[in-house]
Order: structure tokens, then sequence, then C-alpha cells
């Protein structure tokens, strides 16, 4: 069976004069705590050596030195010759020096920089006791440190320079919403559910969508303002090039589609949607790749209820499949 670590040792380095009043209950309140309190009035015997007692047992075996500073100790030099034992030992890393201070009293230069816990009410200082005890237990009153927001482990597939992550969060999911409706309109906003679900706040999702439709990431019907709930908003279109920016980063064979559709519209002839269903692809990333080459001056395409015709390909077109 394991055995219980020893309670930490505390010397109080004081002046004679300051032990009835203060010192000897502030001992034993130490100790009611787990503190093992080093007094001289407990630990020295008739006989025994002074210099030996104080500093080699009492102060070399502190984990902690409590310093009681009032106008009488600050004048001793005995006070003086314990701090400073204490005070090196502090340096070497072995020991926490904890001043106390009494009354209006000059500290001393050595612990000018040190944090101090001053007693106003001798009768009464339960609150700077817990002080005194968490400095030598090392423990703290700060609280611990919670789970982080949903959306701070959340990496967004999108790497947009003048967007931020809540910006590059909500364009990901319109464009989420964008294949899976196999639309290039998102209708309504409940998609941005998910996203306020993680943490970031309505306001932030409103503000957000403003920012994407203000740089022309996608353009918003009706009016906008407040929360993304209170968005009077039937739809919104997702611009092309931001779009291509999402299924580049979500589509690794990208690339190769497009050049598959190329061969399919120059040597093949694609004309009609259900031409190019032969590609290996989502719907929506197969209507994206023609409408790049339709802005692109490419393809010319007749649009209409649940297909399209493309009636014109651009001799260029060809051009750069040889080059490619």
């Amino acid at each position: 069976m394991p055995q219980a670590s020893s309670p930490p040792r505390v010397f109080i380095s004081h002046a004679s004069e300051d032990k009835d009043r203060f010192v000897v209950e502030l001992a034993k309140k130490l100790r009611d705590n787990g503190v093992d309190a080093w007094l001289d009035k407990w630990e020295m015997m008739p006989g025994d050596r002074l210099v030996d007692k104080i500093f080699e047992e009492g102060i070399k075996n502190a984990t902690a030195l409590i310093v009681v500073l009032s106008k009488v100790s600050v004048t001793k030099p005995w006070v003086r010759e314990e701090l400073n034992a204490g005070f090196v030992k502090r340096v070497s890393g072995k020991c926490r020096l904890i001043p106390v201070v009494l009354d209006d009293c000059a500290v001393p230069e050595c612990l000018q920089s040190t944090l101090w816990q001053r007693i106003t009410n001798l009768t009464d200082y339960s609150e700077e006791l817990q002080r005194i005890l968490s400095s030598i237990f090392g423990v703290t009153d700060k609280p611990p440190i919670g789970a982080s927001p949903g959306y701070a482990d959340i990496h967004p597939l999108l790497d947009i320079p003048s967007l931020d992550k809540v910006d590059l969060m909500v364009l990901e999911t319109l464009c989420d919403e964008s294949v899976r409706a196999e639309d290039v309109l998102v209708v309504g906003l409940s998609c941005l559910d998910a996203v306020s679900a993680t943490g970031i706040t309505d306001e932030a999702l409103g503000d957000s969508l403003n920012i994407l439709d203000d740089e022309g990431y996608v353009e918003l019907s009706g009016a906008s303002g407040g929360t993304y709930k209170e968005f009077g908003i039937t739809h919104l279109r997702i611009a092309t090039h931001a779009f291509d920016a999402y299924a580049k980063a979500k589509w690794p064979n990208y690339d190769s589609l497009l050049t598959r559709l190329v061969s399919g519209l120059v040597n093949e002839k694609w004309h009609t949607k259900a031409d190019l269903e032969v590609l290996d692809a989502p719907e929506r990333l197969r209507d994206h790749l023609l409408r790049v080459l339709e802005e692109q001056g490419f393809v010319e395409i007749s649009r209409y209820f649940g297909g399209y015709t493309i009636w014109k390909v651009s001799p260029r077109l060809k051009r750069a499949l040889i080059d490619g």
C-alpha cells in the first residue's frame, strides 16, 4: 500500500514581539490545514544550538518560508538573517517565499519583486489564510479549461485569404447544400442551422452572409440584416468562382474530369445533359464544369427546366485540348 506523501514543511520567520499577537495562531491554523508549520516555540529545546536548529533543520528542510513583516520585525537583524537564507534558497528553486505583511512597514528590498499577502485584521483573515495555503500547496482557484466550442475543431476545405474561418464554414455549407440539391441555387438558409449548432452566433452568421455577398461569393435575394434567421431570403446563388474553389478542394479528380468533359464535347459531340452522365461525378459538379467552360466562352448553352442543350463548341476548346 503506497505511503501518504509528507505534509509540506513551512518555516515561519518572525520577531518575538509578533509571536503572541499573530504568529502562534497562524502556525496553528496552518497545522490544522495539513501544513507542518515549524515554529521555534515548538521546536527549540534547552541545549539546542540556535543556528543549527533554525538554519539546518528549520529553513533547510522547508518547502516554503513565511516571513512575517511588521514594524518590529523589519528592524530585527535576526529576521533579516533568516530572510537572506530563505531568499537564496528560493532563488535556487527549492523554497517558496511568502511575505505576510501585518503593518504599514517598509518591505525589505529583496522582497520588492515578490507578491505579498497583506493582513489587515489579525483576528479574522480566513480569506488571506486560504491564499497562503494555496501558495504553499501550489494550487490555484483558476477555473479549469472547459471544452472548446465545436467550431474550434472544424477545419474548412476552403482556403480563401480574404475570408475568415466563419465565412469559409458558411460558404462550404452553402456549397454542400448546393450539391445535395443539385442546383446552383440554395433555397432558404436552414442549412446554416448546422453551423449555428457548432457555437457560432446567429448574428455572426448573418454578418458572414453579408460579407460573402459584398465580395461576390454569393448573391443574396431579398432583404438581409440582423441574424441569418431574420433574413428575408427565398434563395441565394453561389458564384461560379466560389463553387470552383470548393470543387477543386472537395474533388481531387477535378482536373481529370474537366479534361474528360472537354474531350467529350470535342471528340464525341456531347450536347445534352444525358451525354454528360458518363462522367463519374455528381450532377452538381458536372453542371459546374460546364458553367466554367461557358463563362470562359468555350461553349454556348440553352438552358431549360430540367436540362440544357449545348449548341456551340468553340474551336478554341479543340485547340486547348490539343495544347493540354
